[in-house]
């Protein structure tokens, strides 16, 4: 009986190859009383730190192939090492809305109307704002603010948010109208 045996598969990584999405791995079924340790690597490098069953991407690691190298030992056994194969290459992590943006202010000619930028998966680096009257784009209403004007009364006015983080596919979302 060897330490071979105490893997009965070969060691995969499993999970969505994207920027925030949570990857693990897998080895099979190890008899009771091995030790496993786990070392995350992009293009075959390690990562610092990436020492656990499950690593996240990074930013760092979009467009890039990860694979994770398991160790296992156990008294009287010799120890072994297996590598996964690399994954596809990491792709753009997806934001998702939590909470959409809403508009605070009062709707009073001269008055100012204020975006909140919602609640984000991820939060976002930065945000981008559009302001809408009656559907249309504002001309240079692209600030976070927007000064509520005679033009504006009786219209729908509502703000897009845009928002963008470093190695996630950027996201629009409308705040509800007023």
């Amino acid at each position: 009986y060897t330490v071979l045996d105490l893997f009965n598969h070969k060691v995969k990584v499993t999970g969505t190859t994207k920027v925030g999405s949570k990857l693990k791995a897998e080895t099979g079924k190890t008899p009771s009383g091995t030790k496993k340790s786990y070392r995350w690597m992009r293009d075959g490098k390690s990562i610092k730190g990436a020492t656990h069953s499950t690593y996240t991407p990074t930013a760092t690691d979009l467009n890039r192939r990860l694979s994770v190298k398991v160790s296992a030992s156990k008294s009287g056994f010799v120890s072994l090492s297996k590598t996964s194969s690399k994954t596809a290459k990491i792709g753009k992590g997806s934001l998702k809305i939590k909470k959409y943006p809403a508009i605070s202010g009062s709707h009073k000619t001269g008055k100012t109307l204020n975006a909140k930028s919602g609640t984000w998966s991820a939060k976002p680096d930065k945000y981008r704002y559009q302001w809408y009257r009656n559907g249309a784009a504002i001309s240079k209403a692209s600030k976070s603010s927007y000064r509520f004007s005679a033009r504006d009364h009786g219209k729908v006015i509502y703000v897009k948010v845009t928002a963008h983080k470093k190695g996630y596919a950027s996201k629009s979302v409308n705040s509800r109208v007023r």
